[in-house]
């Protein structure tokens, strides 16, 4: 009996053998373009090309704002929108985004000195209060703040001298797309704790960075997704800027028209504030309170 198996088993296999076909599988294109870099390389890249810029001026921009999230059962998109923002290392930004139709402002944002202001002209409200502060409340508006786009729009460089943070380079793949993955780790102050601080995605066929993240106690703060980037000098724009806030329930998408980018020019004095207008209703975040007055 069990040589009649062995030999039905060999016959099977014989046969199997003989229709056996090789499957072809045509490697993305991306994948066989894939260059190699060095750790100094890849650290050189997010420095020296992405991050090495002072302050930059986006005349025309278009927007998208989504709030809400699988938890709260729901996902609310604001209409597209126009506008134009200026950003300054380290902390300021000013952001007004426009009604495509009438252009008159839909929302205007500051930061600078570690205060954020927003204008909201259809509810005649006026917030403003410590940048820093993180409130969660039920409308993502209100959660999101100038100094989240900061990151998206100003890549940070990877401070090689801050004695408290280390880095590895990794791999990954996205089926299409070959990567390498710069981790930033960040001890904790007062311990030998590592934490995991940022991500950096480098697409390997045209190593340009694609996406990076950056953590909050483990959890994902913000995810920043970019699309192709452009030389403007010697410098590299991304053409997309995706900020998605997992904490804060909303994310939101710049398509930066780049022909519109100045790099590194002169600005006027306060021109990262936002003047209170007359009879706006002012709202004060402080801390865990929030305060109305006229």
């Amino acid at each position: 009996m069990r040589i009649g198996l062995l030999a039905l088993l060999a016959m099977f296999a014989a046969g199997c053998g003989a229709v056996k076909e090789k499957e072809k599988v045509q490697a993305p294109q991306t994948y066989l373009e894939a260059k190699i870099a060095t750790d100094a390389e890849l650290i050189e890249l997010v420095n020296d090309t992405y991050a090495d810029i002072e302050s930059i001026a986006v005349a025309r921009f278009d927007v998208e704002f989504t709030g809400g999230s699988l938890e709260d059962g729901y996902f609310e998109k604001y209409r597209k929108a126009s506008g134009y923002l200026v950003a300054k290392r380290p902390d300021s930004i000013f952001v007004n985004i426009l009604n495509p139709l009438t252009k008159s402002s839909v929302l205007t944002m500051a930061s600078s000195d570690r205060i954020f202001q927003i204008w909201i002209p259809s509810k005649n409200q006026y917030v403003t209060g410590p940048s820093e502060i993180e409130r969660e409340v039920e409308n993502p508006v209100y959660n999101a703040r100038p100094s989240h786009f900061i990151q998206g729009i100003l890549m940070e460089k990877v401070d090689l001298g801050n004695t408290g943070l280390n880095y590895y380079i990794a791999e990954d793949d996205s089926g299409a797309f070959r990567f390498y993955v710069l981790v930033v780790l960040e001890r904790d102050s007062g311990s030998s704790k590592l934490q995991l601080r940022r991500k950096i995605w480098i697409e390997r066929s045209s190593l340009q960075i694609r996406r990076q993240q950056y953590f909050r106690d483990s959890r994902v703060e913000s995810d920043i997704s970019y699309g192709p980037s452009v030389l403007i000098g010697n410098r590299l724009i991304p053409t997309t800027v995706r900020i998605e806030r997992p904490l804060d329930r909303y994310s939101i998408n710049f398509e930066i028209k780049t022909e519109s980018v100045t790099l590194n020019r002169e600005l006027r004095p306060g021109v990262f504030t936002v003047p209170k207008p007359p009879g706006a209703e002012v709202i004060r975040v402080e801390d865990e309170n929030v305060e109305a007055d006229n």
